[in-house]
């Protein structure tokens, strides 16, 4: 028993007796199993072991084959935060002065260097080198404050933000830190630690000012969970998807941009158009996982039922040729009914020859012709069995074979229209206001077959690339 390929096969029935055939209760006329008319050979009545039906289809399950994502890569401008911290940090700071009591005055401006941009972890951090004068001088009536000390302090600027967006989508909160590299003694006075005050107390007012000002994710997130909610019709079919979960991925620095992954997932099951999706209209709150990859993947299961098996097998089987010595003998039709074990179906014979044979086969992927074919076709006869008493001569390797070369059930929708289905839902993906998007060409492949209790499913999978940038 095993697979393989004869267009069709003899039958050697010499060894089948009148008396196997007489002890045979037939059941009537134009039932199933009836002999047809002209039927000399009646095959015993035989019933398999029974089957376990296949677990019904559960998209929701995380392995590979059922789930979907639709995210892409939101890109954020560096440059374009560095402005706007540089913009609330004036290259020049106007002079402080503090009165240190009997030692006099002092007083202290600063310059900083262009703010540059470096990621640390999961947080971008622009930094700038802050170099300064300070100098105490005594004031002397008439002659003025007379400086008689000075020092050229230093320190380093550090504003920091977390690029995994809070539960609101929001990029922040910042930190900023001035750290002092070079300290600043002038006589008895140590202005490292008053210059170190003001500037944390500049700190946080800048800290504020960059809260206030940072871009938002949830615009753009927005869309694409919208755009992920994609319920429409295909062919026949009614496709559903609907997302349960968003994810952020590990951001990246090329060049000016920050990339960071945000990815739908959810799956995607045939639906009813009037059942109402069950995700919200808004995005949940954004969850890390480093594995978050950019690009939309749609994984759409196609059905083939069980009625439509059965007519395919018709269509495919019935022109089988059987010879059984001077008999001759053709399937009239064939029952399909998919089993936790594989695809079971039964041929009925007319002809000569008449009666059921009992098959279990592997539906698999025939990429190239945008079918399903059947692999390891075996008859589901024991050595002990009534009907293999009764066909003594019968050659199950070839019978197997010509079944398994003949069988190729047609796809009824092709992958393509997934893809294009896909492309009129990622339109959506276009928000308004400071974002612009690029979507990629997608691309359809059949990736894999379930067995359900209604027939095949047959998953197509479409790949896009797509980019959302937030200015």
């Amino acid at each position: 028993m095993t697979h393989a390929l004869a267009p069709c096969f003899a039958l050697t029935l010499a060894a089948i007796s009148a008396s196997c055939r007489s002890t045979q209760t037939l059941p009537p006329a134009g039932e199933p199993g009836a002999p047809t008319p002209g039927c000399r050979i009646v095959l015993p009545a035989f019933e398999p072991e029974p089957g376990q039906p296949p677990d019904a289809l559960d998209a929701s399950r995380g392995d590979e084959l059922h789930r979907s994502q639709i995210g892409a890569t939101i890109l954020v401008s560096l440059s374009a935060i560095a402005s706007r911290i540089a913009s609330e940090v004036p290259p020049q700071a106007a002079a402080s002065r503090v009165n240190v009591g009997a030692a006099g005055l002092l007083t202290y401006t600063a310059r900083r260097t262009p703010f540059t941009a470096s990621l640390r972890g999961q947080r971008l951090h622009f930094t700038s080198q802050i170099n300064a004068t300070a100098e105490v001088c005594k004031p002397l009536g008439p002659l003025g404050c007379v400086v008689y000390a000075e020092c050229q302090p230093a320190a380093v600027a550090d504003a920091s933000l977390g690029l995994e967006p809070a539960t609101d989508w929001s990029l922040g909160p910042s930190r900023v830190v001035v750290a002092m590299t070079r300290s600043c003694t002038l006589g008895p006075i140590d202005a490292t630690s008053m210059i170190q005050r003001g500037a944390n107390q500049q700190a946080a007012a800048l800290r504020a000012k960059i809260d206030a000002s940072l871009p938002s994710l949830l615009r753009p997130a927005t869309a694409i969970w919208r755009a992920a909610r994609l319920d429409a019709e295909l062919g026949a079919q009614h496709l559903r998807f609907d997302p349960d979960q968003m994810t952020v991925g590990t951001p990246v620095i090329q060049g000016d941009i920050a990339s960071i992954p945000v990815v739908v997932r959810g799956a995607a099951v045939p639906g009813s158009a009037a059942a109402a999706l069950a995700s919200p209209p808004n995005p949940p709150p954004p969850r890390s996982d480093p594995k978050s990859a950019a690009g939309i993947v749609v994984r759409a299961p196609l059905l083939l039922d069980s009625r439509s098996l059965s007519q395919s097998l018709v269509q495919n089987l019935t022109p089988l040729a059987i010879s059984a010595g001077s008999a001759r003998a053709a399937p009239v039709t064939v029952e399909a009914h998919p089993m936790s074990d594989g695809l079971r179906f039964e041929l009925q014979l007319g002809g000569d020859v008449c009666g059921r044979i009992p098959f279990i086969a592997t539906p698999a992927l025939d990429r190239e012709r945008g079918a399903v074919r059947l692999d390891d076709v075996k008859v589901m006869l024991s050595a002990r069995s009534p009907l293999t008493r009764a066909l003594p001569d019968l050659d199950q390797r070839q019978l197997e074979l010509a079944i398994q070369q003949r069988v190729s059930i047609p796809i009824p929708t092709k992958a393509e229209a997934v893809a294009e289905l896909l492309g009129r839902s990622t339109d959506k993906i276009r928000p308004d206001g400071a974002a612009t998007v690029e979507l990629g060409k997608p691309a359809a492949t059949f990736e894999g077959i379930t067995l359900a209790p209604q027939g095949i499913f047959v998953w197509a999978t479409v790949r896009q690339d797509a980019r959302i940038e937030v200015r």
